[in-house]
């Protein structure tokens, strides 16, 4: 068997007839890499003697790689594990159908092993990075349980080292 070792990025996720409640989500897949093994790990909503089929295409092609009843991919009654290093780099996605209507599609890209993927932090955090890096107009003001100001030590300190180098200087 060929191995491939680049990592894997998780793109859109469809679910179709299937309650918010029901869907499938970011939450709910994780791609494990380590250095002798990678897994792709996907969390069903339900258990899994109600999933059909499991298919792994190629979206490039349009072939189908893989078919197999979902049980044969089950560790437990909803987790399905997936050994990722025989897929060679390529766009792929993954169907999950129910035995009683709907599915789970979950669309990916296996990369080259050497390549990186670019990760993005999701815009709430985003917007929490850049009030981070805003500096505060003032310095921050502590204050004890009462509501009584807390001198702040690093500024006397700082204050007074300044006007030390200055006298020596």
């Amino acid at each position: 068997m060929e191995c491939f070792f680049g990592s894997i990025v998780i793109g859109m996720i469809k679910n179709e007839q299937f309650a918010d409640l029901f869907a499938v989500d970011q939450k709910n897949i994780r791609f494990v890499h380590y250095p002798d093994c990678q897994q792709l790990i996907i969390w069903l909503p339900h258990p899994g003697r109600e999933y059909g089929l499991l298919r792994l295409i190629n979206t490039t092609t349009g072939r189908v790689i893989k078919t197999c009843p979902v049980a044969d991919r089950l560790s437990g009654s909803i987790q399905i594990l997936w050994d990722t290093f025989p897929i060679p780099p390529g766009n792929y996605l993954i169907q999950v159908e129910r035995t009683n209507g709907g599915s789970h599609t979950i669309e990916f890209e296996k990369l080259d092993e050497n390549v990186k993927p670019v990760t993005q932090p999701p815009a709430s955090k985003m917007e929490d990075i850049k009030k981070d890096s805003e500096k505060p107009d003032e310095p921050i003001q502590y204050r004890d349980g009462f509501g009584n100001l807390i001198e702040n030590e690093d500024l006397v300190l700082r204050e007074r080292l300044i006007k030390e180098l200055a006298q020596k200087f």
